[in-house]
């Protein structure tokens, strides 16, 4: 497993385990399914290039098995504060540490 940080040259991979994601955990997710369906590629390419937002990848060979984001506070007064967001890892991942070593990344 190789974990890191996501472009936007991975958005399409980035889109559909985020779709995945909303689909099997509704209640973890501010966003639906619906919703971020409509978004165009652009949008999920953008994400991946905002400098307030890191997005690390882990990757199992070419698969992109689990995501978690970083959002960075713009405001001066508040640059040292930073939240973990859209954590997931793909079902046939889970409960093998995935998900661990992917906030222990963001962590560092």
């Amino acid at each position: 497993m190789i974990i890191r940080a996501l472009g936007a040259s991975d958005a399409e991979a980035y889109r559909a385990l985020m779709l995945e994601a909303y689909g099997a955990y509704p209640q973890a997710f501010t966003s639906s399914v619906a919703e971020r369906a409509r978004m165009p590629l652009s949008w999920w390419e953008k994400r991946l290039d905002s400098p307030l937002d890191q997005l690390l990848g882990a990757f199992e060979g070419d698969v992109l098995a689990g995501i978690v984001g970083l959002a960075y506070e713009p405001r001066e007064k508040a640059r040292h504060k930073v939240t973990l967001f859209g954590m997931y890892v793909n079902e046939a991942y889970q409960q093998k540490g995935m998900g661990r070593q992917l906030v222990e990344a963001a962590l560092a």
